[in-house]
C-alpha cells in the first residue's frame, strides 16, 4: 500500500519515470526494508547476516571489521545501500522490487525473508507493479503476456510464502531453548541414557562446522577454516593432518570421485582427495550472493545454496566434450540451509522460511512443498529407499514426510531446542522380519536421541558435554562435532540389544557420489561382533580395574592393592582358570592362574604387576583413577603399566578358549604370575615363584612379559635386553646438630660443599663417568656392530618430537649419530645423580627439618649436618654389578680423602637389580615376529630398553625358560608420569598378538617335538 501511495504520487506529477529510493520501516519487533522500481533501475540495496562480527586482524589496530557465519543461526543483520565491512563476500545484493523482512524468532535470533514486491492496480496483479493506462508503451506479444503472468503468478506464490513461513516463525517463538535437565522424566523414553563418549576426537581450534565420511577417511570442518583429514581405521592413530582451505568457517562438505568439495564464504572449492592441493581451475565463486551455507554432490551434479536463497548448481552433460551446465533458481524465502540429494532426479532444499521443498533437477521446478514447522528448517535426512524424507527444525521437532503420498506421516517431538543433524541407520531385521531403521537426532538441547521409525518411541539417549555442531556414522559408531573443537564417538552397539540382526558395526554411511544419495550397506568389515563384544567388555574391565588405586609404595592403599588382587583372580575365575592368592608376609598378594589342558603339555607363562605408582603430579589433565578416551587413547594410572596388557592377557586366553571350544582343548597350557609390589622392589616375588615353579608353572617353555615400550609410535616391537640397575647413597655428616651460616659459615668444611665436590667428581662434562673401572665388561667391539643396526631403527623415531618430549630443545649434538644416541641409552652403562637433599629423610626430626629448610624464614641460613646424594647406575648384562659397586666405592672414598675434610663420607648400597639379554635368534622370537606380523601387518623392531626389571632374570633362571618381552604401548604411553595412556588400537591389537603369539609358540613346539621324535627314531 506504501508503494502504490507513491506510485499514484509520482503518475499525478507527470513523472516520467519512477526509482523508488529504498525506504525502512519498523515498529520496535520486524525491520521491513524495501527495493523497488517500476522501470528496474532501483538504488542498490544490500544485506549481511551471520553468527559474529569481528575485527579482521585484532593486531592490526585496523578499525575494520567483517560478518562471520559459523551456523545456521542468525544473531543479527546488517542492511545498507552498499558493503560496509572489510569482506564484501559476506554480502548480499537484495533483487529488484523485493521487501526484506526481519524479524526476531526464538532466542532472539534473526529471521530474514525476501518477499517480492506486486503492487495490484485495476483487476489484476501486474508484475511492473503500473496500471497499463499508465501512458506508457507497454504493448507486447502473446508469448510476452503468458510469461509475465507466470511471473506474476511465481511473485504471488513466493510472497505468499514468504509470509506464511513469517507466521510460523512467529508460532514457534514461545518455544522453550534449553539443555534437557530431567532426561529421564521424558515419557517417550524406553531406553538407557549414555553420558561419556567412547572416544573423543581433538585438534580443532573452534566449532567443528562439519563432518562428511569418505570411505574410511572422514573430513571435519572447522570453524576457523581448516579441514581435519581422519584416518578411521588406521593403526598408527586417526588424525593425519589439518589442510588450510578456506578463510572462514567450512559451512558444509562432500565428497566425489577424486575431489573434496567444501564452501566458505561465497566460493566452493574442489581438492584433490590425493595431493590435498585445491584444484584452482574448479573453483566456483559467486559474486553478491552473500556466504554460502549447503552443499551437496551426487551422479555429476554438485549443488550449492545459503544466504541470497538461490539454489545453485552445476551438472555434467552426457558428452565429456560438453561444459559443465549451470543450474540456479530462487527455491525459498529465506536462507536455504541444508539440502540432499533424494536420488539422481530430485533434490531437497531445508528453508528459514519453514518450509521443505522437493526439486526436479532437469527442469529446476518444485515437485512438492511441505510445510507445517513453527520454525527454520535446520537438517534433512532420508530412508535408505527414498520412501520417507526427515526435517528437522528450530521448533525442537522433527517432521516425517511420505514422499509417496506427499504428507506428513508423524511429527517427533521430545527434544527442548533445535534438531540440528539427523542421521537415518538401518539395524536389521525386526521380530516380523521387516526392514528395521532407527533415525538419530541431535539437538542444541545437547542430547542425541534415537527414534524406532515403526513405533516412533525413544530407544537411546546420549546426553552430549557441548553443544553439537555437525554429526555422521560410520561403521556403527555416531560421531558428533561440538563448539569446543571436539568430535565425540558413541559406538551404537546398543542397536544390537533389540530384536533382530542389529546393527553390529558393520552399517556405514557416505555420500555416493555415483548412486546419488545417502546409503547403507555391509562393509565386510574384519572384526566380527564376538571381537567387537571382547573389546567393548575389555574396556569395561579396564575401566573398573583403574579405579581401583592399587598404589603399592604406600601403606594407606593396603587395601586397594588387596582389592585390585581379587578383582584379577575373580576375572580368570570368569574365564575358567584354577587361582590362588598368596600373600607374603607385610607384602600386597601375588595372584597365580593356571589354564591346564594336559599336565604334561609345555606352558606358556605370563608374568604382570596390578600394583600402579602414585598419581600426584598436579599436570594429569584428567582423574588418573578413572579412564578417559581421548584421540583414541585411554589415560590413567594403570592403563600401559601394567593393568592393560594383564587384562589383554586374559582376554587372548579367554578368545583362544572360546575358540578352541574350551580350555581341555588349547594348544598348551597358560599359566599367569601377577605380583603386587613391582613398583616397590618386588617384595615375596622371588619366593613365591621358586615355592610354587613346579606346580603352578610345571614345564614352562616360554615366559611372557607386556612392561615395556615400543621405541617410537607406529611400528611394533620386540625387547630383548634391559639394563641393570644399581641405587645407592652418598651420606657426608659432620656436626651433631645444623649450625647457623651467619655464626659458623666459613669455619669448618661443611657436609653439603663436600658432597657436591664428591658428586661433581663422577662424571665430566660430556656424561663420561670418571670412575676407574666402571666399562670394564663392556664388549665395546659388540657396541660398534649393534651401532650399525641402530641405524636402521633412525625412521621409526622423531628426535625432535623425543626431545620435545623430554622438554629440551635438542638431544643430540653433530658430534653423535643417531644410532650413537641409542647405545648411550641401551648398551651403554651410565651414572645419574638423581637427588641432594638434607638429612636422611627417614627420620621425623629429618623430615621436620627437611621442611624448615624450604619454607621457613631461616631457608638461606641452615647448614644442615647431614647431606645425602642418591646415585642411579645402569649397567648391561656383561657386567658384575658387584665390582661396579666397589670401584664406584673405592672413586668416593679417594675423592673424599682428597678434600682432608673433618667431615666423614658413608656409601649406602640399596638395591642391586639384574640386567638381562635375550637372543634374538631363538625360536620363540620367530614365533613372536610372526605373531606381530599377522596382526599389524608388518615385521617388529628388535630394541633394547634402557630401564630395568629385574624379575626377568629371575624367572628365567627359576622356570627355567627363554623371556619374552612384548611391549604394547607406544614410546609416548608416560608410564610413573602425568597424564599416562595407552591407544585404544595397541591395546586391542596387543590381545590380538597374545591370542596368536599362544598359536604360534604351540605350533613351534609341536614342530620341535616332531623333529625330536623323528631323531630318535632315525637312532
Amino acid at each position: 500500500q506504501t508503494v502504490q501511495v507513491i506510485l499514484d504520487a509520482c503518475e499525478e506529477a507527470g513523472c516520467e519515470e519512477t526509482s523508488l529510493l529504498n525506504f525502512v520501516l519498523s515498529d520496535g519487533k520486524t525491520v521491513i526494508a524495501t527495493k523497488y522500481s517500476d522501470s528496474g533501475c532501483s538504488a542498490s540495496l544490500y544485506m549481511s547476516a551471520g553468527t559474529s562480527f569481528e575485527t579482521v586482524n585484532p593486531m592490526s589496530g585496523l578499525e575494520d571489521f567483517h560478518i562471520i557465519r559459523s551456523s545456521y543461526r542468525t544473531k543479527f543483520c546488517l542492511v545498507a545501500s552498499e558493503p560496509i565491512t572489510a569482506t564484501n563476500s559476506a554480502w548480499t545484493k537484495v533483487p529488484e522490487n523485493t521487501m526484506l523482512i526481519m524479524s526476531r524468532e526464538k532466542d532472539g535470533d534473526v529471521n530474514v525473508s525476501f518477499s517480492p514486491i506486486i503492487v495490484k492496480a485495476g483487476e489484476g496483479p501486474q508484475v511492473s507493479g503500473r496500471p497499463s493506462s499508465a501512458g506508457r508503451d507497454r504493448s507486447d506479444s502473446g508469448g510476452s503476456q503468458k510469461q509475465s503472468q507466470l511471473l506474476s503468478r511465481a511473485s504471488s506464490m513466493a510472497r505468499n510464502e514468504s509470509f506464511r513461513g513469517l507466521e510460523s516463525v512467529s508460532a514457534g517463538m514461545a518455544l522453550s531453548s534449553k539443555a534437557a535437565e530431567d532426561l529421564m522424566g521424558d515419557r517417550q523414553l524406553i531406553g538407557r541414557v549414555l553420558r561419556e563418549p567412547d572416544d573423543l576426537l581433538t585438534g580443532h581450534r573452534g566449532s567443528v562446522v562439519s563432518l562428511v565420511l569418505d570411505g574410511d577417511v572422514m573430513y571435519s570442518g572447522g570453524v576457523d577454516g581448516t579441514v581435519g583429514v581422519w584416518d578411521m581405521d588406521a593403526f598408527s592413530g586417526k588424525f593425519r593432518e589439518f589442510l588450510k582451505l578456506h578463510n572462514g568457517p567450512v559451512m558444509e562438505m562432500a565428497v566425489t570421485e577424486d575431489h573434496l568439495l567444501s564452501i566458505g564464504d561465497n566460493e566452493v572449492l574442489f581438492t584433490d582427495k590425493r595431493t590435498f592441493e585445491v584444484v584452482a581451475e574448479k573453483t566456483i565463486r559467486v559474486t553478491q550472493c552473500g556466504p554460502l551455507m549447503t552443499l551437496c554432490a551426487a551422479g555429476g551434479c554438485v549443488a550449492f545454496g545459503g544466504q541470497d536463497c538461490v539454489l545453485r548448481g552445476t551438472r555434467k552433460r552426457k558428452s565429456p566434450q560438453e561444459e559443465d551446465l549451470a543450474i540456479f533458481t530462487k527455491a525459498h524465502n529465506s536462507f536455504i540451509n541444508n539440502m540432499v540429494f533424494l536420488n539422481e532426479r530430485m533434490i531437497c532444499t531445508a528453508g528459514a522460511d519453514t518450509m521443505v521443498k522437493v526439486w526436479h533437477l532437469e527442469t529446476m521446478e518444485p515437485r512438492v512443498i511441505f510445510r507445517g514447522h513453527k520454525g527454520p528448517v535446520v537438517t534433512l535426512a532420508h530412508s535408505s529407499d527414498g520412501c520417507l524424507l526427515f526435517s528437522g527444525s528450530r521448533d525442537n521437532t522433527v517432521r516425517v514426510w511420505d514422499m509417496e503420498e506427499l504428507c506428513c506421516r508423524h511429527t517427533i517431538s521430545g527434544h527442548s531446542n533445535d534438531v540440528v543433524k539427523l542421521e537415518c541407520l538401518k539395524a536389521g531385521d525386526d521380530y516380523e522380519g521387516k526392514q528395521r531403521e532407527v533415525l538419530c537426532s541431535v539437538s542444541l538441547d545437547q542430547t542425541c536421541r534415537f527414534w524406532d521409525l515403526h513405533t516412533y518411541t525413544c530407544m537411546q539417549l546420549i546426553k552430549l558435554a557441548a553443544v553439537p555442531t555437525s554429526s555422521l556414522v560410520y561403521q556403527g559408531s555416531l560421531y558428533v562435532g561440538n563448539v569446543r573443537g571436539e568430535i565425540s564417538e558413541w559406538s551404537l552397539d546398543f542397536l544390537e540389544e533389540s530384536e533382530g540382526e542389529g546393527l553390529g558395526g558393520t552399517y556405514s554411511s557416505r555420500l555416493s557420489a555415483s548412486e546419488g544419495h545417502r546409503t547403507f550397506f555391509n562393509l565386510q568389515a574384519p572384526k566380527g561382533k564376538g571381537a567387537r563384544d571382547s573389546e567393548r567388555a575389555l574396556l569395561q574391565y579396564l575401566k573398573d580395574f583403574i579405579a581401583i588405586p592399587s598404589i603399592s609404595g604406600s601403606k594407606e592403599y593396603k587395601e586397594h592393592c588387596f582389592h585390585a588382587a581379587k578383582f584379577t583372580s575373580r576375572i580368570l575365575e570368569k574365564c575358567g582358570a584354577v587361582t590362588r592368592m598368596i600373600k607374603p608376609e607385610g607384602k600386597n598378594p601375588i595372584v597365580l592362574a593356571r589354564f591346564e589342558m594336559d599336565p604334561e603339555a609345555p606352558t606358556i607363562t605370563f608374568y604382570g604387576h596390578y600394583d600402579v605408582q602414585p598419581a600426584n603430579e598436579p599436570s594429569w589433565k584428567y582423574n588418573p583413577f578413572e579412564v578417559t578416551t581421548i584421540d583414541g587413547y585411554f589415560y590413567g594410572r594403570g592403563t600401559t603399566d601394567n593393568k592393560g596388557p594383564i587384562l589383554a592377557w586374559i582376554f587372548a586366553v579367554k578368545e583362544l578358549i572360546d575358540k578352541c571350544g574350551g580350555i581341555g582343548r588349547l594348544p598348551m597350557n597358560i599359566a599367569l604370575f601377577v605380583e603386587g609390589e613391582e613398583e616397590n622392589g618386588s617384595g615375596g616375588f622371588k619366593d613365591t615363584l621358586v615355592s610354587s615353579a613346579g606346580n603352578w608353572f610345571k614345564n614352562t617353555a616360554l615366559i611372557v612379559i607386556s612392561n615395556t615400550l615400543w621405541i617410537g609410535k607406529d611400528r611394533p616391537c620386540i625387547t630383548y635386553g634391559m639394563r641393570g640397575m644399581i641405587t645407592l647413597s652418598v651420606e657426608v655428616f659432620g656436626p651433631e646438630r645444623d649450625l647457623h651460616s651467619g655464626n659458623e659459615g666459613g669455619v669448618l668444611n661443611e657436609p653439603m660443599t663436600d658432597l657436591v665436590r664428591i658428586l661433581s667428581s663422577l662424571l665430566d662434562s660430556d656424561n663420561n663417568v670418571l670412575v676407574p673401572g666402571f666399562y670394564d665388561g663392556v664388549d665395546f667391539e659388540k657396541v660398534k656392530k649393534k651401532i650399525a643396526v641402530f641405524e636402521s631403527l633412525k625412521d621409526s623415531i622423531d628426535m625432535d618430537k623425543y626431545a620435545q618430549s623430554l622438554g629440551l630443545d635438542s638431544v643430540s649434538d653433530n658430534s653423535r649419530s643417531f644410532a650413537e644416541l641409542l647405545s648411550k641409552k641401551w648398551l651403554i652403562p651410565t651414572l645419574s645423580i638423581v637427588e641432594i637433599r638434607s638429612g636422611d629423610g627417614d627420620q621425623a626430626e629429618d623430615r621436620a627439618s627437611q621442611h624448615h629448610y624450604c619454607f621457613g624464614p631461616t631457608k638461606f641460613s641452615v647448614i644442615p649436618h647431614k647431606v645425602v646424594g642418591q646415585v642411579s647406575i645402569r649397567f648391561v648384562a656383561s657386567q658384575d654389578p658387584h665390582k661396579l659397586v666397589k670401584a664406584v666405592e673405592a672413586h668416593i672414598q679417594g675423592a673424599f680423602a682428597k678434600l682432608k675434610s673433618s667431615n666423614k663420607v658413608r656409601v649406602a648400597v640399596h638395591n642391586i637389580g639384574d640386567a638381562w639379554e635375550g637372543d634374538e635368534r631363538h625360536k620363540m622370537y620367530e614365533a613372536a615376529a610372526n605373531a606381530m606380523k599377522a596382526c599389524w601387518g608388518d615385521t617388529p623392531l628388535y630394541t633394547y630398553e634402557g630401564g630395568t626389571m629385574p624379575v626377568t632374570s629371575t624367572l628365567e633362571k627359576v622356570l627355567k625358560a627363554p623371556a619374552l618381552l612384548l611391549p604394547m604401548g607406544q614410546s609416548t604411553d608416560n608410564p610413573h608420569l602425568a597424564n599416562e595412556r595407552i591407544r585404544s588400537v595397541n591395546l586391542f591389537q596387543g590381545k590380538n598378538v597374545m591370542r596368536t603369539l599362544i598359536e604360534e609358540v604351540a605350533g613351534v613346539l609341536q614342530t620341535q617335538k616332531s623333529e625330536n621324535l623323528r631323531f630318535d627314531l632315525s637312532v
